[in-house]
């Protein structure tokens, strides 16, 4: 029977992804003596295995941003469930039935990309538990049946105005606390988040593109400073919608919205006869009620 690579996170199911990495910290733990020339002694420390997983988007990779947005894509970014926040193993195997499977695994973070002549392509980051080498083995193969989004069929609007755009990037991150070690095991004893979970993006303009970095620029205030209690320092931008369609431009995959963008900084840059190349940097505020949301 034939076997085929990929990576799992049920242990029944492989998923349509390009690419798995995987590593494990051990952090030794080192003693140092006056008399001896070096490290007289090394103990193991803790443990912490992390890696990442990417590929074409899909929806069949909404699962992976569920766990990190603590519930289903078409709910938004919410808070981590009391249960269920992370895969109990995942599994990678090769087409002979070998490979490893790591325990508890948490998606820390998600990236987003579209960019001229490519795929819309998506990125996570993970830690985990106990790594171990596993003869998992898979049957069946992935599926590629659902669409992929391609660049010529994704648009960009801010405030519902389409936005001559050459890339965009949209990263989630939610910090999850590294430390969180006691007396006892080496391994982390939970996941706590350690921050607020941010989302933040750039979108790269067109070379004749100027009125939306000139309004990324602007404060509206008066320059020399006027020393006023009147001063906007305005940073808005406003909501970000991605539409994602598939190649033949007859459906929608996904429509992602961002609400409420600020403005983080914007470049401009030129090198010789070269494009003017221009980015805007924005973050978005995030809430109960207004937060990024796949639809």
């Amino acid at each position: 029977m034939a076997t085929y690579r990929g990576l799992s996170v049920n242990g029944t199911t492989l998923l349509p992804v390009s690419g798995v990495s995987m590593s494990v910290a051990r952090n030794l733990i080192a003693e140092e003596t006056m008399s001896a020339v070096g490290e007289s002694k090394l103990f193991g420390g803790t443990y912490l295995s992390s890696g990442t997983i990417d590929g074409i988007y899909r929806t069949d990779l909404d699962v992976i941003v569920e766990k990190l947005f603590g519930q289903a894509v078409t709910s938004g970014l919410g808070e981590l469930p009391a249960s269920g926040a992370w895969f109990n193993n995942i599994y990678v195997s090769d087409e002979f039935g070998h490979g490893y499977k790591v325990a508890s695994v948490m998606i820390t973070s998600m990236d987003l990309n579209v960019q001229t002549k490519d795929f819309a392509k998506v990125s996570f980051n993970w830690i985990g538990g106990d790594a171990s080498a596993d003869t998992h083995s898979f049957s069946v193969a992935p599926t590629y049946s659902n669409s992929v989004s391609v660049f010529y069929n994704t648009t960009i609007t801010v405030n519902s105005v389409a936005i001559k755009c050459m890339n965009i990037s949209v990263r989630v991150e939610r910090p999850i606390d590294q430390d969180y070690y006691i007396l006892g095991h080496e391994y982390l004893d939970d996941y706590v988040q350690s921050g607020a979970v941010t989302v933040s993006g750039s979108i790269g303009l067109g070379p004749k593109e100027w009125s939306d970095l000139q309004n990324a620029l602007s404060t509206d205030d008066p320059f020399p400073g006027v020393v006023q209690s009147s001063n906007a320092n305005d940073i808005e931008f406003g909501e970000i919608e991605i539409l994602l369609a598939e190649p033949t431009g007859t459906s929608v995959i996904r429509t992602i919205t961002i609400p409420n963008c600020k403005i983080s900084d914007a470049t401009a840059n030129v090198t010789g006869r070269n494009k003017f190349e221009k980015t805007i940097n924005w973050r978005a505020e995030t809430t109960a009620s207004s937060k990024i949301i796949f639809s």
